[in-house]
């Protein structure tokens, strides 16, 4: 009976409760070993076999307790170092970034932003900065006024670089129109070179193709005898369709309206007769004069 004494309260606890002994909390532990061997049916042998096996339950799941312990600060130690060694990457990564995302910030009154913004686009590829930060990446170089009208709107566009490409255009009023002009009548700067030259004019011809959504080799075939039906026309012709000119990128539609506004200004252009009427006064010959459409001669 003297395993009992070295026995810890809870275990004396769970050796009455499996031997059916009501004991609780608030009795001391000699009073839980009186209530264990008064009990009736009491086997020693048995009981000590009993807790013998309750108490390496109890020391197993301690020692279960201490590997998992160890377990989860091991776990923290690593996920420690791992977030460490991420900052130490990151830092890294950004101070790489800065020396190879070597652009100047855009000045307006210098720059165009058309070409400062596929410069930038492919400084960011070069840079494998992901499409997602390019906006961010973006506002870091533009100045306060623009970065400040950028920010008016929403959040979602605001961080859409697609929609603040367009954002940023529309604001320095580069339509498709804007953009052929300068692929036309672009000059090579004298300090610059052919190769900068061929990629100023490229970049103007993409952003002319892209604003008027020239998807096709037809649309090209198009928009190129558009361009020289263009040239061709007058200039009452280029006022009368002023307002939807930069517009027209159809061959048959834009042939189909001159030739509507040339009809109508052939009618428009003939002479009156008294009735207010334009047709031409239709005559035939025969006898000593000319009968007209009314049925009245008129001397030769």
């Amino acid at each position: 009976m003297a395993f009992l004494g070295k026995g810890k309260k809870q275990d004396m606890l769970q050796l009455a409760e499996e031997l059916g002994i009501n004991a609780t909390l608030n009795m001391t532990v000699p009073s839980i070993k009186i209530a264990i061997t008064n009990s009736e049916g009491y086997e020693e042998e048995f009981v000590k076999n009993l807790y013998e096996t309750i108490n390496a339950n109890e020391k197993r799941l301690e020692e279960l307790e201490r590997a998992e312990k160890m377990r989860l600060e091991e776990l923290e130690r690593a996920e420690k170092i791992r977030l460490e060694e991420l900052v130490k990457e990151q830092a890294l990564k950004e101070k790489e970034l800065q020396l190879k995302f070597d652009l100047e910030s855009f000045d307006p009154k210098q720059s165009d932003i058309s070409l400062y913004l596929v410069i930038f686009e492919r400084q960011a590829k070069r840079a494998s900065i992901e499409k997602k930060e390019w906006v961010g990446q973006l506002l870091g170089l533009l100045p306060l006024e623009i970065v400040q009208f950028i920010a008016r709107e929403p959040e979602e566009q605001a961080e859409n670089y697609d929609y603040v490409k367009k954002l940023l255009l529309k604001r320095f009023k580069l339509s498709s129109e804007v953009f052929r002009q300068k692929f036309v009548q672009h000059q090579k700067i004298s300090d610059s070179t052919w190769k900068d030259f061929t990629f100023e004019i490229t970049n103007y011809l993409d952003e002319w193709l892209i604003g008027l959504e020239i998807n096709t080799f037809q649309d090209l075939k198009d928009l190129m005898v558009v361009d020289q039906l263009k040239k061709r026309a007058n200039a009452s012709m280029k006022d009368h369709f002023l307002d939807n000119w930069a517009n027209l990128k159809s061959a048959t539609q834009i042939a189909e309206l001159f030739d509507n506004y040339e009809d109508v200004q052939k009618v428009n252009s003939k002479p009156m007769d008294r009735w207010g009427r334009n047709d031409k006064i239709l005559t035939y010959s025969g006898g000593q004069g000319k009968e007209n459409r009314f049925g009245k001669t008129s001397p030769d």
